[in-house]
């Protein structure tokens, strides 16, 4: 919202006291799911859909990546911490702007890949650019 600060206070406040038990058609909705089981089945395809994209990234970084980066790979979770070789100050690839490395840590010169939201294809071009652009930023 765009509005004086004013108004927004007051907006926040009347949305308090008519959103006091929640949204009850979603609760109600999320009730069902939870008491026919679609939960629990849509729960066991997502953790084995992410299983897969992370076991997928982690032969491609170990292909294609593995004299530039070190990792530990997560048990779960839908990032890989990537740790960089000293050779490659991840400042310099997180100024990139071909890439959107939004957490990164200069100290341990790593930044988080997030796989959750790409296809294999989509990892593939993600982890050669990667390459590409390592293979300059070598100091």
């Amino acid at each position: 919202m765009i509005a004086p600060k004013n108004f927004i206070a007051q907006c926040t406040a009347l949305r308090k006291i008519i959103d006091v038990g929640g949204d009850g058609y979603m609760q109600n909705a999320l009730a069902t799911l939870i008491k026919e089981g679609e939960l629990k089945r849509h729960l066991k395809k997502a953790k084995k859909c992410y299983r897969e994209r992370r076991d997928f990234l982690d032969a491609l970084l170990k292909e294609k990546l593995s004299e530039y980066v070190s990792y530990t790979l997560p048990t779960g979770g839908m990032a890989i911490w990537l740790a960089l070789k000293p050779d490659f100050p991840i400042a310099q690839v997180a100024a990139t702007k071909q890439f959107k490395i939004i957490r990164w840590n200069k100290a341990q010169n790593a930044f988080r890949f997030g796989f959750a939201s790409m296809n294999e294809s989509e990892l593939v071009q993600a982890v050669d650019a990667l390459k590409m652009e390592l293979q300059k930023t070598a100091v």
